[in-house]
């Protein structure tokens, strides 16, 4: 909720109880919170570690839901999850000093690779499907074909290319999915083969031309 990550517990007969765990920093971030009988604790990436009492005693049901369990006027801001893991028990301070150096290695590679910058036109846009026609998926992508007009970083040997765009993200449509055709846009881009995370979720795609070099969008 702008920005502060928020644990809501719902049981049946009890309000909800809700816990403002604490501002996330702009970009990329880790985020390690565990659940416990009285208490919850929380690492944002190698910040000291904060904790907080629950109300409820036990955990008792499952699932799990990430940004779905709060009025929608309260989901303000938009964010993508990636890596994901749940265990079923705490994790000692050696385990957890694995998966935040792994995280770290994982930075570190990404930050070698600059992203493709590029000034494009709009040739072509994919409809946006509305969310309800995309259950049970949650979030998509939508493909549009663009024409290179000027390439600030990387390279590009092709004119023209696809870009993946998000369109939907926690059952919304992003006010950025709707493109104007002929509008010449600036994108951070990356290759969509470089982005292994992607594999398995919904895509969107009218353009004809199928044999086309397809780039992911890195803004949201």
């Amino acid at each position: 909720d702008h920005g502060v990550l928020v644990l809501a517990e719902t049981r049946t007969g009890y309000p909800t109880q809700s816990m403002r765990l604490g501002q996330l920093p702009v970009g990329r971030s880790h985020v390690l919170l565990t659940i416990d009988s009285d208490k919850v604790t929380l690492r944002i990436n190698r910040d000291d570690q904060k904790t907080f009492s629950r109300e409820f005693s036990e955990i008792i049901a499952w699932p799990l839901t990430i940004g779905d369990n709060l009025p929608k006027n309260n989901l303000n801001g938009n964010f993508l999850l990636e890596r994901v893991a749940l265990y079923t028990g705490a994790l000692s301070d050696q385990e957890v000093e694995q998966v935040l150096l792994g995280f770290q290695e994982v930075e570190e590679r990404a930050g070698e690779l600059k992203p493709i910058v590029a000034r494009v036109e709009l040739l072509a846009a994919s409809s946006i499907p509305l969310p309800e026609d995309i259950i049970p998926y949650r979030r998509g992508l939508v493909v549009n074909e663009y024409r290179i007009i000027e390439l600030k970083q990387g390279e590009i040997k092709e004119p023209v290319i696809l870009v993946a765009h998000w369109a939907i993200l926690n059952g919304e449509t992003l006010p950025s999915a709707e493109r104007t055709k002929g509008k010449v846009y600036e994108l951070r881009l990356d290759t969509f083969d470089n982005r292994p995370e992607l594999e398995g979720e919904r895509l969107s795609m009218e353009s004809e031309n199928l044999l086309l070099p397809m780039y992911y969008d890195l803004d949201v």
